[in-house]
């Protein structure tokens, strides 16, 4: 809060929380080393990284034109309805 505020405006605190903050004291604080939980990536991350960025520029890069041309085949062709017929009599 700043000094501006006036002393009427600042939220009122419960007394026994306001002792607690007064009466407080770093000395009793525990010591605790910290741990850092950010890993730095190994080496072999690295390449792997690369390796999957190098393959995603492949795939966004390809030249499409390259492709020869294919002629497709059915393999499963629709039937007719003559076959549709004879499979309603059967």
């Amino acid at each position: 809060m700043s000094a501006e505020t006036p002393l009427k405006d600042l939220p009122k605190v419960d007394p026994t929380l306001k002792g607690q903050l007064e009466g407080f004291s770093a000395v009793n604080l525990k010591k605790i080393e910290t741990e850092e939980k950010i890993h730095l990536p190994n080496k072999e991350d690295i390449e792997n990284e690369k390796g999957q960025q190098a393959l995603r520029q492949g795939i966004e890069g390809f030249d499409h034109t390259a492709l020869k041309k294919a002629q497709t085949a059915e393999k499963n062709t629709l039937p007719t309805k003559e076959m549709i017929e004879e499979e309603k009599k059967a």
